[in-house]
């Protein structure tokens, strides 16, 4: 599981230091980035399901970069409940980028529409440990 966080902030990340994580380059390029080609066929008579029509060669950028309430419960429950002493860098720079999870800037990370997010967004005052 912390591999997999670790990607995902990876990814997601700007070495800028605004709060909506927008402005700065990516820490890594999307062909810099990790990736195994996805492969798929639809409606095929081969029998793996996978005769090499490519879907994704590279790490797409769509939608890279829109950091969402969690990363406070991911990091805390690694580096202060666990006391994992390393394996979540990333996830701590995203914490870090998003507390409180609320908005700082008093803009609000919990979506626009109605569902909003799946995680709430209070991590920071429920969690956040120093």
């Amino acid at each position: 599981m912390m591999k997999m966080g670790e990607y995902t902030a990876l990814f997601n990340l700007r070495d800028g230091a605004d709060q909506k994580n927008a402005n700065g380059a990516w820490l890594l390029t999307k062909q810099q980035m990790p990736f195994n080609p996805y492969k798929y066929c639809i409606d095929c008579a081969c029998s793996d399901k996978n005769h090499g029509t490519t879907h994704t060669s590279v790490a797409d950028d769509t939608g890279r970069g829109s950091l969402r309430p969690g990363w406070e419960i991911y990091y805390n429950h690694y580096a202060k409940i666990k006391k994992v002493s390393s394996g979540y860098k990333y996830a701590k720079q995203a914490a870090d980028k998003m507390r409180p999870e609320a908005g700082a800037d008093g803009s609000s990370r919990y979506g626009t529409n109605s569902g909003a997010f799946d995680q709430l967004g209070w991590g920071t005052l429920m969690l956040y440990r120093e």
